[in-house]
Parts: structure tokens; C-alpha cells; sequence
């Protein structure tokens, strides 16, 4: 997959700076002002100009971070919703994952939400990439 050109590939080259600030401000008014398209889109539908690499992509993000709270948040609880999706690729790519890689996906989503949370409004948050081991010790993970 190669996640290079789109959206991604922009935000990693530093396109939309000022629309990420305001995407992830904490007042609602500012945030709305941080709609972020890719360059690519120029109006169009998603499914005109998102890959399908970035769809194989947001599927199986969306299945870790789980925000609709639809099953567990659990491997087998991520598997689970992989299988639902109409392409059977994002299951075929996590099927070869160690539930502790998914364990720890979880763990370290749970983690980022959670430093988020408790950060200060106008102050910054920081992460080293990837995270270290010790960011993923002592957050639970559901059996």
C-alpha cells in the first residue's frame, strides 16, 4: 500500500497546516474551520479520489479506535468488525496479526485519546513515533 499520494501523503508533506491546527483546536467554532480535503478532491465524492489503499486504511483504523462503541474493544472485537466490511482485504491483512499487536493498537489509541483528554487547552501534545513500550504498559485492554 502506499500511502504517499492523497490526503496523507499532503499532510506528510506539510500541505494544510493551518486547517490541522484549527481541526484540532478545542472550540468548536475553530474547529470547524479545519476541514481538511485533499488536493485531489476538488469537490468530488471520496470514492472518486480516496485510494484504495487510504480506504483499506481508514477501515481498519476505524475498527481499533472503535468510536461508535460497536463490540468490544478487543482483537477479537477488531477481527469481528473487519469481517463485517464488504472487502475482505483489511481482514486478510489483519489475519496475520498477533492479538497482542492488536492488543497493543488498542492500548496505544486508548492512550493518545487519554493524553489528549488531559492536555491544556493551547498547550501541546507530544508523541514520539513509534510509541515506546513503556506508553503501552498498564492500559487495559478488554479480554
Amino acid at each position: 500500500m502506499d500511502l504517499s499520494r492523497g490526503l496523507w501523503g499532503e499532510l506528510a508533506r506539510g500541505h494544510h497546516q493551518a486547517a490541522t491546527r484549527a481541526a484540532s483546536a478545542r472550540e468548536r467554532k475553530l474547529q470547524k474551520k479545519g476541514r481538511i480535503v485533499s488536493g485531489a478532491a476538488s469537490g468530488a465524492v471520496t470514492d472518486d479520489w480516496l485510494s484504495e489503499s487510504h480506504k483499506i486504511a481508514k477501515t481498519i483504523t476505524n475498527a481499533v479506535v472503535n468510536h461508535w462503541g460497536d463490540g468490544p474493544d478487543t482483537p477479537a472485537g477488531v477481527r469481528d468488525r473487519l469481517a463485517r466490511d464488504v472487502s475482505a482485504i483489511p481482514s486478510r491483512l489483519v489475519a496475520g496479526m498477533s492479538d497482542e499487536t492488536l492488543a497493543g493498537a488498542i492500548r496505544g489509541v486508548r492512550g493518545v485519546l487519554r493524553r489528549w483528554v488531559e492536555t491544556p487547552p493551547g498547550d501541546e501534545l507530544r508523541l514520539e513515533w513509534p510509541l515506546p513500550e513503556s506508553f503501552l504498559e498498564n492500559l487495559p485492554v478488554e479480554k
